[in-house]
C-alpha cells in the first residue's frame, strides 16, 4: 500500500474498533462488500474494453507496485 493508503486504512481500523453493536459492523461489511464487487466489475469491464481495442494490457506486477 502507498503511505497515503496505509493513512485511510489505519484511520478505518481505528474508527473499525470503535463499533460496538452487531448491527453497525453488518452495515460496514455490506456497504465494503458491495464497494468491492463494483471495483472488481469496473476493473473487468475496463480490462476487457482496452483489449478489445487492441491496446496491451501491462503485467499484474507493474500494476502492483507502488
Amino acid at each position: 500500500m502507498t503511505l497515503e493508503q496505509q493513512f485511510y486504512h489505519h484511520n478505518f481500523m481505528s474508527r473499525a474498533q470503535k463499533v460496538d453493536k452487531k448491527e453497525d459492523l453488518v452495515e460496514i461489511l455490506d456497504l465494503l462488500h458491495a464497494n468491492f464487487l463494483v471495483q472488481k466489475r469496473l476493473f473487468k469491464n475496463l480490462a476487457k474494453e482496452v483489449s478489445d481495442m487492441g491496446v496491451d494490457l501491462p503485467n499484474l506486477k507493474t500494476l502492483l507496485e507502488k
